[in-house]
């Protein structure tokens, strides 16, 4: 079946209008590349886990390391949650609140009926220098004895947590996968560092207790394409190296033949993303991250655009107050769109002059909108704290709007006239002050 998937594929990329559908084919990188590295802490399972009983036998668990852990990390989350519940080893409310989750993600259909080695079993302890020692299986044989140990580098005094990896620092490891017909063998690089959480403890308490450590699947996926005679590299993430939900995407030009433009913002799977003077949607990723397609959705008109002297691209969403925002339905008043976060220190010190501006001009014929690239959690205290009382567009996962624009600094501010016009950028402070008040007086 993944023959005729494939043949198909490359038939609709061959004769349908590249302006259409893009399918871009993707090669594997080690490293985070242009996006942000993290990590997730390892804990073992106890044993009133539900996926307790999921976990394979390991053999070669050396018994040298003091304060030892046995964790287990998935290549594929998904088949492995799918295999568990095929054998019985995890209730099907376990799985099927995983598979409502999934949604109609079309990577649902590549699971392999029969078990296959998807897990990375890890085993991490002291040596007899109280030297942090993982011993991770890198040759997917279920065997730690005949695995390569790998020492976790000292912490350094000054150093930030944040600036401890490099492209160097991640191991390679093999995993099975599935790709629709057959199982095949694949690899990846695997980073493990100290949780964040214990990093910054002294000696003395962090080598009491079980190791605590995290880690993360240091690769991404890069390809390239041709649009309307420009070249773009495309990069696409995903913290398992077999690509399903939760895949990020990021879109640069390619100029004379050198890739030195700055990435768009990531986008997830569903959401729209400006390459040139089309809107295109992030439609899936095919054959385990091997593939990306992207669908054409609009042809930006030409008058349309995010700089000063266009008309403003338009765009509705809802903000966390609850009130629906439809920037063509506002076209009459002046709107200023205001790029910001709480994270941000410039962006919280323009709060009192956007409180002030607000609190004179709201009641005539100017809005003022919030665009906030940050978290619920975090917005909605700060909102209350500091009383502030206009509209506010979270963009915590989808960053529609921020792509839209194309923002890449922290504040933005855009202002546009009655006629929908952009007629001024990044304005703050008296700038601001003073452009309104001109405007207000004629």
């Amino acid at each position: 079946m993944l023959k005729i998937v494939v043949i198909l594929l490359f038939f609709v990329f061959s004769l349908v209008n590249a302006a259409d559908t893009l399918i871009v084919q993707t090669r594997k990188v080690k490293g985070f590349g242009p996006f942000r590295h993290g990590v997730h802490p390892l804990k073992e399972l106890s044993e009133d886990n539900p996926w307790f009983n999921c976990s394979p036998q390991i053999k070669g668990i050396p018994d040298t390391l003091k304060n030892s852990i046995l964790v287990f990390e998935e290549t594929d989350f998904f088949q492995y949650a799918y295999q568990c519940f095929k054998n019985n080893k995890v209730d099907a409310e376990e799985f099927f609140s995983l598979k409502k989750l999934m949604g109609k993600d079309s990577a649902m259909a590549f699971l392999c009926p029969d078990e296959i080695k998807v897990v990375v079993p890890i085993v991490a302890g002291l040596d007899s220098q109280n030297r942090v020692v993982v011993i991770a299986d890198r040759n997917n044989n279920y065997d730690l004895s005949d695995d390569q140990p790998y020492r976790i580098p000292p912490k350094l005094p000054g150093q930030i947590y944040w600036g401890r990896y490099h492209d160097l620092l991640p191991f390679e490891i093999k995993y099975e996968y599935f790709d629709g017909e057959t199982v095949k063998h694949g690899h990846t690089w695997l980073y493990v560092d100290y949780d964040f959480s214990v990093y910054n403890l002294p000696d003395s308490l962090f080598l009491q207790g079980p190791v605590q450590i995290a880690d993360n699947f240091a690769e991404h996926r890069v390809g390239t394409f041709t649009l309307n005679g420009q070249k773009y590299q495309l990069a696409i993430y995903n913290n398992r190296p077999v690509y399903r939900h939760s895949t990020l995407l990021k879109v640069k030009k390619i100029i004379n033949n050198v890739v030195n433009e700055k990435y768009s913002n990531e986008i997830q799977v569903g959401e729209k993303i400006r390459i040139g003077n089309t809107f295109y949607r992030f439609e899936k990723v095919l054959n385990a991250g091997q593939y990306v397609m992207l669908i054409k959705v609009s042809q930006i008109a030409a008058q349309f655009g995010s700089e000063v002297g266009s008309r403003a691209l338009p765009f509705s969403a809802r903000s966390i107050e609850g009130q629906e925002i439809d920037l063509k339905k506002l076209i009459g008043n002046y709107i200023l769109l205001d790029f910001w976060g709480t994270w941000c220190r410039p962006c919280v010190a323009e709060i009192p002059n956007l409180k002030a501006i607000f609190k004179k001009y709201g009641g005539q014929n100017f809005k003022l909108i919030g665009i906030a690239n940050d978290m619920r959690t975090k917005l909605i205290p700060f909102l209350k704290e500091n009383h502030i009382h206009w509209p506010q567009i979270l963009q915590e996962k989808s960053k529609e709007i921020i792509n839209l624009y194309q923002v890449q600094s922290y504040p933005t501010t855009i202002l546009i006239d009655p006629r929908g016009k952009i007629i001024a950028k990044n304005l703050r402070g008296k700038q601001l002050q003073q452009k309104l008040e001109e405007l207000f007086k004629k």
